[in-house]
């Protein structure tokens, strides 16, 4: 388990009511991804083997607004007309 960086306040599983962790605590597994978003849990760090196949963001080239394509959005003249 990880331990806490902040105090949190979250519902593990098996309870009805919430339990207040304090900092330094361990972090109930089924809390972690909570506990980390709301920044009590220091950030996950990334194992070798956890590198993902999709490649980031940083990684994939840019679509500047000149190569995109242009659509017509502008009514028909016959719609016009009408």
């Amino acid at each position: 388990m990880a331990k806490l960086i902040k105090a949190f306040r979250g519902v593990p599983n098996g309870a009805l009511y919430p339990v207040e962790y304090e900092k330094g605590d361990e972090c109930p597994p089924e809390l972690e991804e909570a506990s980390r978003e709301l920044g009590c849990l220091a950030a996950k760090k990334a194992k070798k083997d956890d590198v993902s196949e999709t490649p980031s963001m940083e990684m994939q080239p840019e679509t500047q607004p000149s190569e995109m394509q242009e659509t017509d959005t502008q009514p028909s003249e016959t719609a016009q007309s009408e």
